[in-house]
């Protein structure tokens, strides 16, 4: 049993090496001021804020974002629109345009100074791919309907996915935040990873293939359904409430199981420290 911990403790030592080593800044040195809303990068003072409002066709079938301190709140829409807005910094007043260019963000300045993102509040068109990455900042997403992949990184922020269906694969990286899935319905692969953070799965059903990797903090499966659950845990525990899975395989070195109202059918745990506690068994899991 030592050894199958062991090895799934590795593996989650390299799963966060390589997914969270390369989200960063992208090579910027950026300092933020709250109290005086500047910011500086790579030691170019940004003393000034603005912000713009931009709408587009939206003609690919991915957006792809990626920057520092951004924070990101996304919600799909049916309409094959894009509606962003963007507020960050920069070198002097209206030095910056915003530009939606192909299938993602940018900007130009008149100075050739940087521009530093600081949020992004926007609708997208609800079945296309996301792949978003932010080294301190949030993503929030929301009212996805058939897209084929979602992909998400965050440094330090917290990921949140509401309102989604019928996504083929999600991949959800986060080194310090939570990681929080609600309503989210028939999904084919989920990969979630979490070096400091809990992970909460509320009213996840009709889940094909769940894969698991935490360091620390506690996984919590409320209301959902699925095939196969597969986790490694360091630290924490796993509380499975109301819900059916066909297959959890689970390794743990410090941690209990909570089974409330759960039924799983086929139970392939190792555990050094933990235990497992039944609450209340469902009596008829089909």
């Amino acid at each position: 049993m030592e050894t199958g911990i062991k090895t799934s403790l590795i593996v989650i030592l390299i799963v966060f090496g390589i997914f969270f080593g390369c989200a960063g800044t992208s090579g910027k040195s950026i300092k933020c001021f709250e109290n005086t809303r500047e910011a500086e990068v790579n030691n170019i003072p940004l003393k000034h804020t603005n912000s713009a409002e931009i709408e587009d066709i939206f003609n690919a079938t991915c957006f792809e974002y990626e920057d520092s301190i951004t924070e990101i709140i996304l919600t799909g829409s049916s309409d094959k629109k894009c509606f962003f807005k963007v507020e960050y910094y920069e070198y002097e007043p209206d030095d910056a345009t915003l530009l939606f260019t192909e299938n993602t963000l940018s900007y130009k300045t008149k100075s050739g100074k940087p521009v530093l993102i600081a949020s992004i509040d926007g609708t997208i068109p609800n079945d296309i791919d996301l792949l978003l990455s932010t080294s301190s900042g949030d993503i929030i997403v929301s009212g996805m309907m058939n897209p084929d992949k979602l992909d998400f990184r965050s440094s330090s922020g917290d990921i949140i996915l509401k309102d989604t269906q019928y996504c083929n694969y999600y991949h959800v990286r986060t080194s310090n935040g939570d990681i929080i899935l609600k309503n989210v319905h028939h999904s084919r692969e989920l990969n979630l990873a979490s070096a400091n953070g809990d992970m909460i799965l509320e009213q996840v059903t009709d889940f094909g293939n769940i894969q698991l990797a935490i360091a620390n903090g506690d996984f919590i499966l409320k209301e959902s359904d699925g095939e196969t659950l597969k986790g490694s845990f360091a630290n924490g525990d796993v509380i499975l409430v109301g819900s059916i899975i066909n297959n959890l395989i689970a390794s743990f070195a410090t941690g209990d199981i909570i089974k409330d109202r759960t039924s799983v059918i086929n139970n392939q745990v190792i555990t050094k420290a933990g235990k497992i506690i039944q609450i209340e068994e469902i009596i008829d899991a089909h």
